[in-house]
């Protein structure tokens, strides 16, 4: 009997610390959760893969948004897309127009080491989770208002025609840096 009420015992303090070792990862997922009515509303949103004319150039994706309206007090912050984030900044003389770019320079070291030293693979960074499941037209933006961060998913960014930038310098403009 005795071992009986020992098993029931240890068991239900084992259910105990499992359930409390769940409340942080809850506390996550409500910290980002997407706004159904921001204090903004989105006119535009297009991405555009672009690609370097020229070995190591490399490529990324430029993202432009045009709000139709935006309430006084509201900062864009980042922008989620495509498995990644960038800040979003101002854009031409509007303060309505902003833009993110992603760039993916494959020759700045951030490919994997793989080496039979295991120290040297220990260098490693592991990939973070990207925070937002999002198919490849939609994204997330960022934002403050009144103090709090808020989240706003786009579910129609537009594609336009990849951007192949010039290999040469077609006018023969000296560079003067």
């Amino acid at each position: 009997m005795k071992n009986l009420q020992k098993l029931l015992a240890l068991s239900a303090f084992a259910l105990l610390l499992f359930s409390f070792s769940n409340c942080g990862g809850t506390q996550k997922t409500s910290e980002m959760k997407l706004e159904q009515t921001p204090p903004f509303s989105v006119a535009s949103a297009t991405h555009q893969d672009w690609v370097a004319g020229i070995e190591g150039g490399g490529s990324g994706i430029n993202v432009t948004l045009t709000l139709a309206s935006k309430e006084a007090g509201v900062t864009l912050k980042e922008i989620y897309f495509n498995e990644d984030m960038a800040p979003l900044n101002a854009a031409g003389n509007s303060d309505l127009q902003y833009a993110a770019y992603f760039k993916k320079d494959f020759n700045n070291g951030d490919s994997m080491i793989m080496d039979i030293d295991s120290n040297k693979e220990a260098q490693n960074t592991p990939h973070k989770k990207f925070p937002f499941e999002l198919t490849i037209n939609e994204a997330v933006i960022s934002y403050t208002f009144n103090g709090k961060t808020g989240y706003f998913k786009i579910d129609t960014m537009v594609r336009k025609e990849t951007l192949a930038l010039p290999s040469n310098n077609p006018n023969n403009i000296e560079n003067k840096f």
